[in-house]
């Protein structure tokens, strides 16, 4: 944990609030140590920040990893329709593979 990095960040939410990249952030920073604010801050970034496609990889692997399964899921089926709508095939093919993963290993 970076507690200086932390802090950081949550200045940079403060002064930008629309943008999704320092609530991403500090949800990975926050991963090990807080999953209860970790969760807080993913499901805000799907809620409202829906386009931000980084979101979905990494937040299906943290529900996935807290054993709900169902809900990682559903995220990432989300994230490759968005991957789809943006025409990202990189990122559609990351999270094809996670779900499958997630499905039948």
């Amino acid at each position: 944990m970076n507690q200086e990095r932390i802090t950081l960040l949550k200045k940079y939410i403060e002064e930008t609030p629309l943008d999704p990249f320092p609530h991403y952030a500090l949800a990975l920073e926050l991963w090990e140590i807080d999953p209860l604010e970790t969760e807080k801050l993913f499901s805000r970034l799907l809620q409202d920040f829906k386009n931000y496609l980084p979101t979905y990889y990494m937040a299906g692997l943290f529900f996935s990893e807290l054993q709900k399964k169902e809900r990682a899921m559903e995220i990432f089926e989300k994230g490759i329709q968005v991957a789809q709508e943006t025409h990202n095939k990189k990122t559609e093919e990351e999270i094809r593979a996670a779900l499958s993963d997630l499905q039948y290993g």
